[in-house]
């Protein structure tokens, strides 16, 4: 059943990688309610992740820089380009991919992937007993999920590990270096059930 409840969520930022691969901060978003207060999101980044270094603004277009292995046996044609309404793409020396397009392009894809990301958390709230809420910053570096009456199994890990994914792709598409924590509360306590720091916990 748990298999199963993964597959009716969407696909978090599906629009952002079918589009890649098939050719404000401090605000919090969400939903559900909890009796704790929710705790101040972590206070920053580690020093040298600031920024947007893989980006490239040219006043009405952008440039972002991707990791190879998100174009691993994509053919950047001028069909791809096309069909994405991509300006252009092409594949650096290093084997990563360099996309350029409009910025209207780029804001559709995130206003898609947080739509995406708030059918998800209400979807899960609904069907996971225990799953009371979960915020998350507009800047997608810091996300808590409040719980009550939980015991220990092996679908909650799985459900930070989902949101991972949509984390690390909404900071890839705006060429920011990936970086951010994932933390579980009691609702009651306010306690540290979990906590997952991306890229850190993933070595």
């Amino acid at each position: 059943m748990r298999p199963a409840l993964m597959k009716k969520a969407a696909v978090v930022g599906a629009v952002i990688i079918l589009a890649l691969s098939a050719a404000g901060c401090g605000a919090s978003r969400g939903g559900g309610s909890s009796s704790a207060t929710p705790p101040p999101p972590p206070a920053g980044i580690p020093a040298g992740l600031e920024g947007q270094p893989n980006l490239a603004d040219h006043g009405d277009s952008v440039s972002i820089t991707f990791p190879a292995e998100m174009f691993e046996g994509v053919e950047l044609s001028p069909e791809f380009i096309e069909v994405n309404d991509y300006i252009g793409a092409e594949t650096n020396n290093d084997g990563t991919v360099t996309i350029t397009m409009s910025k209207e392009l780029q804001r559709s894809f995130m206003a898609a992937f947080q739509s995406d990301m708030d059918y998800n958390i209400e979807y899960f709230i609904s069907e996971v007993d225990y799953l009371k809420e979960i915020t998350y910053t507009e800047d997608m570096r810091s996300m808590q999920m409040y719980v009550e009456g939980y015991t220990d199994d092996d679908l909650l890990p799985q459900l930070i590990y989902f949101f991972c994914y949509p984390f690390e792709q909404y900071q890839f598409m705006l060429g920011q270096n990936v970086y951010f924590v994932i933390t579980v509360y009691d609702a009651k306590t306010g306690e540290v059930v979990s906590s997952l720091t991306y890229p850190d916990d993933m070595i």
